[in-house]
């Protein structure tokens, strides 16, 4: 689990400085932040494996779900993990809009990202509660940033007692293991085995790695274009994965070391 290191309190005391001080133009925090911010670098050795990984996958899209009141923001300042958020300077100037109370999964100094598709599940509970798609938005975000910072990433649920984050590119594998079930469920070469997959990233996102912004209906639409946001309306974005058949007994994916025998099997589909 990321937890509080000398990385996490230096980006803390960065933001808390930056938005606390008297005067300050917006604009200027956001250049500051963009220029000041440390980044937590990936293990160097490490890339070009990752690197290879991506393209083998064809993963185009690391997915960010969240409140459409956050957009603008975010598109302003980046993607900001939530326990900075709650800092009492940055919550004055943001305001941002948590989708709830307590993070059950306990990992308030990471950003919650998916591949390719947003965890469906998760999102759907949140949708049902706010009783609107138009309140909600889908960040695409260049998958390269995970040859950049460094992350964490689990099987299933990061919330489960049984699916530990864990870096590197033999979890990376494991997200996308088990030849069988793969078969059964026909997923993606881009797709992880389990639509719950999580990647954790404790670096504040740059705005500029953030490629496209998606939203369900018009509403949304009109709403952020009339805060100079394009947007693209993606309905798939907003249903469950074809395969939610096979997770509504709430399975708990672990992954395997296959890795090898799945490459063998989707070769032919890519």
């Amino acid at each position: 689990m990321i937890t509080w290191t000398g990385f996490s309190r230096r980006v803390s005391r960065i933001l808390q400085e930056a938005f606390s001080s008297p005067g300050t133009e917006p604009e200027r925090v956001a250049a500051f932040l963009i220029r000041s911010l440390p980044r937590r670098p990936i293990i160097a050795k490490d890339r070009k494996d990752i690197e290879y990984f991506l393209q083998e996958r064809g993963i185009k899209e690391i997915i960010h779900f969240t409140r459409i009141e956050n957009v603008p923001n975010i598109m302003k300042y980046g993607l900001i993990p939530r326990k900075h958020l709650e800092n009492t300077a940055l919550k004055i100037v943001l305001n941002p809009y948590f989708t709830d109370s307590y993070r059950f999964e306990k990992n308030e100094l990471a950003n919650c990202l998916s591949f390719t598709t947003p965890n469906y599940r998760m999102f759907f509970r949140k949708r049902i509660k706010s009783k609107s798609d138009s309140c909600w938005a889908v960040l695409s975000i260049t998958p390269e940033i995970i040859l950049e910072n460094y992350f964490e990433c689990t099987t299933s649920n990061s919330a489960s007692s049984t699916c530990k984050p864990s870096y590197g590119i033999l979890q990376l594998r494991k997200l996308f293991s088990d030849v069988n079930l793969r078969k059964k469920l026909a997923v993606l070469p881009s797709e992880p085995t389990d639509p719950q997959a999580e990647i954790l990233e404790d670096t504040v996102i740059s705005p500029t790695r953030i490629n496209k912004v998606y939203v369900k209906d018009q509403q949304a639409l009109i709403w952020l274009q009339e805060r100079g946001i394009n947007a693209l309306q993606k309905n798939t974005f907003f249903s469950p994965r074809h395969d939610y058949n096979m997770w509504k007994q709430k399975n708990i994916f672990t992954g395997k070391n296959d890795y090898g025998a799945v490459l063998k099997y989707e070769k032919p589909l890519r």
